[in-house]
C-alpha cells in the first residue's frame, strides 16, 4: 500500500506581492479618501454656518427699523432677497410689535421654499411646512431689539442640507474615481518596479540553479544584478557554485587517480555493497584471479566463490562490528578447482 502525500499549494512570490501591493495601496487611499471626505464635509458645514450667521446679523440690522415702523412688506422683500441663497430654505419672523396692533401675542410671517425651490408664504397652519422646519439641517434665531433693549421680534433662519448632499455626492464620486485611478497607477508602478528590481533577479537565480548538470550543479553562473542586496546574494551563490565545482573536480580527479591505481595494482581488489554480496568494482588482477573477462564481474556475489559460505558470513559480521581483517587464508572455488588466497577486508566509503 503506497503512502500518498497531498502536495501543499503555495502562492507564488509574484502573486503574493501583487496582493500585498493591491491591498496596501487600496487601503491607504481609501483611508485618505475617507479622511478628506469628512474634512471637506465639516469645512462645508462650518462655511454654511458662518454664512448663515452673517446673513442673519445683516438681516437683523435691516429689519429692526422696518419692524419699528411696521413695514411688513418691506422686510418681506428683504427676506425674499436673502432666500436667493442656495442653503437658506426658510426665514421666519415673529413680530411682537405688529402683534400688539393686531391684538395678538405675536404676528408670524416669513417665506419658505417648496420642493421645486419656489418661494412661498409661510403658513403656520401648514403641517408640511412645519415638518420641513422641524427637520431643518441647521437653525439660527436671534432677537430683534430696539435701543432700549426691548424685544420687538425674533428672526429665524433655516438651512437645508440639500446642497451639502449634492456637493458631498460629487466629492464622493470624484474621490472614488481618483482613488481607483491612483490605486491602478500606484499598483502598476510598484508591481513593475518590484518585478524589475526583485522578481526578475530572483527568477534568474532560480533558472540558473534549475539548469544543472547530472549532479545538480548549475552549468552557468548567475548574472549580476543592479540591486546591491541581490547582487551580494548572487555573488555569494556564484562563489558557492565555483567552490562546489572545484571540489567536485578535485574529487573526480582523486577518484580517477584511485581507480587508476587500483587497476594497475597486481593485488586483486574488489569493492562490494549490500553486505558484500554485490560487486561494484573489480580490477584486472581480481578478474584474472577468478578467470573471468574484465567488466563481467560487476553485480556478481563474491560469496559464490567461497568454498565455506560460513567463513564469508563471519567476515561480514566482523566488518559490521567495525573491525578489520588482515591477511587471512581463504579457500576459493574457481572453475571447480580449490584455490587458496591471502585476503584482507575493511569497510570504506566509495561513491556514496
Amino acid at each position: 500500500m503506497k503512502n500518498t502525500q497531498t502536495k501543499k499549494y503555495k502562492l507564488s512570490l509574484f502573486l503574493t506581492l501583487a496582493l500585498i501591493i493591491t491591498i496596501s495601496v487600496t487601503s491607504i487611499l481609501t483611508i485618505n479618501a475617507a479622511y478628506n471626505y469628512y474634512h471637506i464635509k465639516n469645512r462645508i458645514i462650518d462655511e454654511i454656518k458662518d454664512n448663515s450667521n452673517e446673513a442673519i446679523l445683516s438681516l437683523k440690522s435691516n429689519i429692526t427699523n422696518l419692524i419699528i415702523s411696521y413695514s411688513i412688506n418691506e422686510y418681506e422683500k428683504l427676506i425674499i432677497n436673502e432666500l436667493q441663497s442656495k442653503d437658506i430654505f426658510a426665514i421666519i419672523v415673529k413680530d411682537y410689535a405688529m402683534g400688539k396692533i393686531l391684538g395678538k401675542d405675536v404676528y408670524i410671517t416669513g417665506k419658505i421654499k417648496n420642493s421645486e425651490v419656489n418661494i412661498l408664504d409661510y403658513n403656520i397652519k401648514d403641517k408640511n411646512q412645519n415638518k420641513l422646519l422641524e427637520n431643518a439641517f441647521f437653525t439660527k434665531s436671534v432677537n430683534i431689539t430696539n435701543s432700549s433693549n426691548e424685544i420687538l421680534g425674533t428672526l429665524s433662519i433655516y438651512i437645508t442640507n440639500n446642497e451639502i448632499e449634492k456637493e458631498l455626492k460629487k466629492i464622493v464620486s470624484d474621490t472614488l474615481f481618483n482613488t481607483i485611478l491612483l490605486s491602478i497607477f500606484l499598483t502598476l508602478f510598484l508591481y513593475i518596479s518590484i518585478r524589475y528590481y526583485i522578481l526578475n533577479p530572483i527568477s534568474n537565480i532560480i533558472n540558473t540553479i534549475n539548469d544543472g548538470d547530472g549532479t545538480g550543479i548549475p552549468n552557468t553562473l548567475i548574472p549580476d544584478s543592479s540591486s546591491k542586496e541581490v547582487s551580494a546574494l548572487t555573488n555569494s551563490i556564484n562563489t558557492m557554485i565555483k567552490s562546489i565545482k572545484t571540489s567536485r573536480d578535485n574529487l573526480e580527479k582523486n577518484e580517477h587517480r584511485l581507480e587508476y591505481l587500483l587497476e594497475l595494482s597486481p593485488i586483486a581488489v574488489r569493492i562490494a555493497k549490500n553486505r558484500g554480496e554485490y560487486v561494484i568494482f573489480a580490477n584486472k588482477a581480481y578478474s584474472k584471479l577468478l578467470h573471468l573477462k574484465e567488466g563481467t564481474i560487476s553485480g556478481k556475489n563474491p560469496k559464490d566463490y567461497y568454498v565455506n559460505k560460513d567463513t564469508y558470513e563471519h567476515i561480514i559480521k566482523t566488518l559490521e562490528n567495525g573491525d578489520r581483517i588482515y591477511n587471512i587464508m581463504i579457500e576459493l572455488n574457481i572453475e571447480n578447482k580449490q584455490t587458496w588466497a591471502l585476503a584482507s577486508y575493511m569497510n570504506i566509503d566509495f561513491d556514496g
